[in-house]
């Protein structure tokens, strides 16, 4: 499971005063998306509520606060022509603190995606998906000479590429693979390396060190893999799934070995946007115990064992809880004050004649 350990402030629209924009006519009627400054909203733009971010990623850069920020890029709704536009915003890496908002995106081409490689590089991924290009860090202008088309890796389109160069490796999913799986492919020459099998569709492929990657699946399962094997080393729940989100954008945090989730929610009541980034660690989280199962039939006045395990989100055992078993009129004459490696725990009691409960509790 994953500790949630930082939050962001949210994104900060522009007001009508810090745009430039010359309305049709008069009042609100003259303007593009009305509703956006019709009160109590006052704000001249918001994320587009069906969703479309266009991608997250970090950067070494020296701020007031900290030497690393977050940056995400999206398109908006907005009061003046054309009635949408582009936007980057960009946070302090370690306090949150929101830093600043430009137009300087990616491309005005709909549904661009960036990608944030092993190496902290920036790869754009055109909209129909038929090619991927590595981006210059703060122009994001295409790099001569690093344009993928989809056609080299023998397929029609790509998607989520992760690139890393070191190895000379990126790990994608081409319509070549299954529903449920991702391809790594040798860069340079676009040769198949291998196929993974995953427990969903993917919806992020995020580097995680110098051989593995996550990968975020679209029933918002996490799958940790070593994608120089193919191994799938684990199987998590992934971070971020909050009640009534519009849209997620996964990133890796190459600076502090965290997983970025940027949460786009419903705006504020005057218009306010409320999307943040949050910060997670892979750790293992208790969320349940089984019942105690006796090992052996239980017999008056004989010792008899019960085995109970305390398990994660995802099934996983969690070693060296603390438990505590409590029992009526029986006797309980071992039992281990943390569970062990297979986050098991055997109780051994002594039952009375007649009917008793056992209970087990885990501190958490």
């Amino acid at each position: 499971m994953f500790a949630k350990i930082f939050e962001s402030d949210p994104l900060r629209y522009y007001l009508p005063s810090e745009l430039t924009g010359i309305p049709s006519g008069t009042g609100t009627g003259s303007l593009y998306n009305p509703f956006l400054v019709t009160p109590p909203r006052i704000y001249a733009e918001q994320l587009w509520a069906s969703g479309f971010l266009l991608g997250a990623f970090t950067r070494k850069e020296r701020t007031p606060y900290s030497d690393f920020t977050l940056h995400v890029m999206s398109s908006v709704d907005s009061i003046y022509y054309p009635g949408y536009a582009f936007r980057h915003w960009w946070l302090d890496g370690v306090t949150g603190v929101f830093l600043g908002t430009d137009n300087n995106v990616t491309s005005t081409l709909f549904g661009d995606q960036i990608y944030q490689a092993r190496d902290g590089g920036l790869w754009v991924m055109l909209t129909s998906a038929s090619y991927f290009y590595e981006a210059e860090q703060l122009t994001y202008t295409e790099i001569s000479g690093t344009r993928k088309l989809a056609s080299d890796f023998g397929a029609t389109t790509v998607n989520h590429p992760m690139v890393d160069r070191s190895l000379d490796l990126v790990v994608m999913k081409t319509d070549n693979e299954a529903l449920n799986q991702i391809g790594v492919y040798t860069l340079s020459t676009g040769a198949l390396v291998r196929r993974i099998n995953l427990s969903g569709a993917p919806l992020a492929i995020l580097p995680e060190d110098a051989k593995r990657c996550y990968v975020v699946h679209t029933n918002y399962l996490l799958s940790l893999i070593d994608y120089t094997t193919g191994e799938v080393i684990s199987t998590l729940k992934a971070p971020g799934a909050e009640a009534g989100a519009i849209d997620y954008l996964f990133t890796w945090d190459r600076f502090l070995r965290r997983i970025l989730v940027f949460t786009q929610r419903p705006n504020d009541t005057d218009g306010a946007c409320l999307s943040t980034f949050s910060g997670y660690y892979p750790v293992p989280l208790s969320t349940g115990i089984t019942a105690p199962i006796p090992l052996r039939a239980p017999r008056a006045n004989r010792s008899t064992p019960f085995l109970a395990k305390v398990y994660g989100d995802a099934g996983e055992a969690i070693t060296g809880v603390k438990i505590t078993p409590t029992i009526g009129a029986s006797q309980i004459v071992g039992a281990p004050p943390f569970t062990d490696s297979d986050g098991e725990a055997i109780i051994t009691i002594i039952p009375s004649s007649g009917t008793d409960t056992l209970t087990v509790t885990a501190d958490v």
